[in-house]
C-alpha cells in the first residue's frame, strides 16, 4: 500500500542500461529529483517524503539497474559513479526539465555532490541526508574478498559471506542503518525490498576502483555553485558525521543540521522534521503561528482520531470512544483524519473531518 500513486511511471535506457523512473504531483509545479541511493533499497524508501513533497513539486524517482524498476546486472559499469550521476541528467533530459531541486541520502549524497559539480546549471538547490564519500562504496577493502570460517560484524561485508548468507547481512545492515528504537518496521521493509536485487548485483556496485568519479573530490568545491543542506544523524552507523563536517570546512556557507541521537535514515525516523527542513529549504511559504501551547496548558483540549475504512465497525467504535471520552472532556474538540467511506458516516454524527483526509491514498478499492 502506498500513500500516493505515482502520476506516470516507466523504463528508460541510458548509457547502455535500463532505469525505471516515477513521476509524482502537478507537471507544472516546480521539480524536485530524489536521487537513489546504493542499489539494496529501491526509491520506494522516499515514501514518507514524496506524498509530502508532491503538494507543491513535481517529484522525481528513479531507480538505477539492479534495484526496483532498473534491470537486474552485475556489471560493475552500471554502478560506476559518473553513470548513475548520468542517468540523472538523462531522465531530467527526458522529461523536458532544465533544473531541479536535488535531494539525496547515503550513496545518493556522493552522486548529489558530483551532480551538482558536473552539471552545475541543473541543480537549483542541493540537499543531501547522511551523506556518505565514495570511499565508502567503492575504496579498497581487501577483507571483503578474503573467505574466512566465521564472520562477526562489520566482517559481514564480504563477498563471501553475502553468498553464502544474504539474509544475515541484511539483518546486520539494517540494525546498523536504522540504530532508533523501535525501527523493526523499516528494517522488516528494508530486508523485504533488498530481495529485489542479488548478493552478485551487490558485489558489482561496491570495492571497485574504476567505479569512483572521474573529478577528483577537492575539485567538486570549486564547480559547485548551488546552495548545499546537510542533514545528519549523530548515531549514524553507516555515514560518519565527520564527512558532512569535513564538507562544511571546505564549504562554510552550506548549512549543516545535525540531528542528536538519529542514526542513518533520518528521512525514516523523523519524517516530520526532515519533511519541515526541506519545505522551508525549497521555498514553500511556512504557516505562521502567533501563538502555541502545550496540550496541558490548552483552554479547549483537542484531539486527533485516526479511523480505519476497512469496515465500518471501526468508526462505529471510534464514536463510541468519542462519546465517552466528551463525557468525560466535555470541552474536547475532535478532528477526524479519514476517508470514504468512513468521512459519510462521521458527516452523518455532525463529525469534523480533517482537511489533510483528501491526501489519503484510498484504501477501500
Amino acid at each position: 500500500m502506498r500513500a500516493m500513486k505515482p502520476a506516470e511511471s516507466g523504463t528508460l535506457e541510458l548509457h547502455g542500461f535500463q532505469i525505471g523512473y516515477e513521476i509524482f504531483g502537478d507537471p507544472q509545479s516546480p521539480p524536485v529529483l530524489l536521487l537513489p541511493t546504493w542499489q539494496i533499497a529501491p526509491s520506494l524508501h522516499w515514501r514518507m517524503q514524496v506524498p509530502f513533497l508532491a503538494r507543491n513539486f513535481r517529484v522525481i524517482t528513479y531507480d538505477p539497474p539492479g534495484i526496483g524498476g532498473g534491470e537486474r546486472t552485475t556489471d560493475p559499469a552500471a554502478f560506476e559513479c559518473d553513470r548513475v550521476v548520468d542517468y540523472a541528467v538523462g531522465l531530467l533530459d527526458h522529461l523536458g526539465v532544465a533544473q531541479a531541486d536535488v535531494i539525496g541520502i547515503s550513496m545518493g549524497g556522493t552522486w548529489g555532490l558530483w551532480l551538482a559539480a558536473r552539471y552545475p546549471e541543473r541543480v537549483k538547490r542541493l540537499a543531501l541526508l547522511g551523506a556518505v564519500p565514495p570511499e565508502w562504496a567503492y575504496g579498497e577493502d581487501p577483507t571483503f574478498w578474503e573467505k574466512r570460517d566465521r564472520y562477526e560484524g562489520w566482517e559481514k561485508r564480504n563477498a563471501h559471506y553475502w553468498r553464502a548468507d544474504y539474509d544475515g547481512w541484511l539483518d546486520f545492515f539494517f540494525h546498523q542503518v536504522c540504530t532508533e528504537p523501535h525501527a523493526t518496521k523499516a528494517i522488516d521493509d528494508l530486508t523485504k525490498w533488498a530481495q529485489e536485487t542479488t548478493p552478485d548485483s551487490l558485489i558489482a556496485s561496491v570495492i571497485n576502483h574504476n567505479l569512483f568519479p572521474k573529478m577528483p573530490f577537492d575539485e567538486i568545491f570549486e564547480h559547485i555553485r548551488c546552495p548545499v543542506m546537510l542533514i545528519h544523524g549523530v548515531d549514524d552507523h553507516i555515514a560518519d558525521i565527520a564527512f558532512s563536517r569535513r564538507l562544511i570546512e571546505k564549504r562554510p556557507e552550506w548549512a549543516l543540521v545535525i540531528f542528536e541521537g538519529s542514526g542513518h535514515l533520518t528521512h525514516g525516523s523523523d519524517p516530520v522534521k526532515v519533511n519541515q527542513l526541506l519545505s522551508d529549504y525549497l521555498g514553500v511559504p511556512q504557516p505562521k503561528r502567533r501563538s502555541w501551547a502545550r496540550a496541558e496548558g490548552r483552554k479547549n483540549p483537542r484531539a486527533l482520531f485516526i479511523s480505519s475504512p476497512i469496515g465500518l465497525g471501526h468508526v462505529q467504535r471510534d464514536l463510541a470512544i468519542a462519546r465517552e471520552l466528551r463525557q468525560i472532556e466535555p470541552d474536547l474538540q475532535i478532528e477526524w483524519l479519514a476517508q470514504p467511506p468512513v468521512t459519510q458516516v462521521l458527516a452523518q454524527h455532525g463529525q469534523t473531518i480533517h482537511p489533510l483526509s483528501h491526501f489519503l491514498a484510498s484504501e477501500s478499492a
